[in-house]
């Protein structure tokens, strides 16, 4: 999935938070949240959910996200991946860019990666390259 593929100032702001990694709160029955460093889901029984008085949630993670999922999320904004905000992965990735800009499905300004309009087409084969191999 790709957030935001539209034209510029159309763009989705559903799950925006989610793909920016910030806090979000889900609200009713099998709504996910993620609240200081904790991610939190709400059971499916729906009748369970409109006789309760408050929201039953439960910790379904205790510490979620980490480098794979920030970079993960990062890359598939158009906005793209700052590599200042993952320095000690600066060097893993900046190898691994030269032969993604050459196929043109990057772009690297020299701290921003971000995927082309060609990239985006390819992302899980560049996210994963870059992420994981």
């Amino acid at each position: 999935e790709i957030s935001n593929f539209a034209k510029k100032g159309y763009e989705s702001r559903h799950n925006s938070r989610y793909w920016k990694c910030q806090d979000y709160l889900g609200i009713g029955p099998a709504a996910h949240s993620c609240y200081k460093g904790k991610r939190f889901a709400v059971p499916k029984d729906i009748d369970s959910f409109i006789q309760s008085v408050h929201q039953d949630t439960v910790v379904i993670d205790e510490s979620p996200g980490g480098f794979e999922e920030y970079a993960m999320l990062r890359l598939r904004l158009k906005e793209g991946l700052l590599l200042d905000n993952v320095a000690e992965h600066r060097q893993k990735i900046e190898k691994k860019l030269p032969p993604l800009m050459k196929a043109g499905y990057i772009l690297f300004d020299g701290n921003r990666v971000s995927l082309t309009r060609k990239g985006f087409l390819m992302s899980n084969s560049v996210i994963e390259y870059l992420i994981f191999e």
